[in-house]
């Protein structure tokens, strides 16, 4: 009995305590991006998906538009965004993403403003916190990168560059 009792304790401890349920965090990258005013957002990158923490309350498609400060090219069609976002605000989230490696919480807050200023710009824009998120994209791009994912988080389609608003629009109609 007391073998048998022995050999329960053990097998308790060591399967009670692999640690099979730490794998998750581990296994997918986690990104954290952060608003001007603070609010953290978690993204979990699966191959073709994400996963938002806090999960949104609803069943929407989700739009990332990267960004880089230093880069003039990016600008050039930033009103074709702007119009998007103010048809589609309702029906998608929308994250502009601030992608710059050498920017701190001060220089955000600075970019943020120069381009609300410059540009009319009235959607919050958010930044990387620690690894940068558009690297999980395997891009190092001098231009803006827009990436669509359905209302499943599944993702729609890869964008680089100045892209045609009727392509974007297309496809985030189909996505809807």
């Amino acid at each position: 009995m007391k073998y048998y009792l022995l050999c329960c304790t053990f097998i308790l401890i060591f399967v009670g305590c692999d640690g099979r349920n730490q794998t998750y965090k581990q296994t997918y990258p986690q990104y954290t991006l952060s608003n001007f005013d603070g609010k953290n957002i978690q993204i979990i990158k699966y191959k073709n998906k994400i996963q938002i923490l806090p999960a949104p309350d609803t069943n929407k498609p989700v739009m990332f538009f990267f960004l880089q400060p230093s880069c003039t090219e990016c600008f050039k069609g930033i009103e074709h965004i702007q119009r998007l976002y103010e048809e589609y605000k309702d029906k998608i989230l929308f994250f502009p993403i601030l992608s710059d490696a050498q920017s701190n919480e001060e220089n955000f807050k600075s970019e943020v403003a120069i381009l609300k200023k410059n540009y009319g710009l009235n959607f919050e824009f958010y930044r990387s916190v620690g690894e940068d998120f558009l690297q999980s994209f395997e891009r190092e791009s001098d231009s803006n990168f827009i990436v669509l994912y359905n209302s499943s988080l599944s993702l729609v389609g890869e964008y680089e560059g100045l892209v045609p608003e009727e392509m974007l629009e297309l496809d985030l109609n189909l996505s809807i």
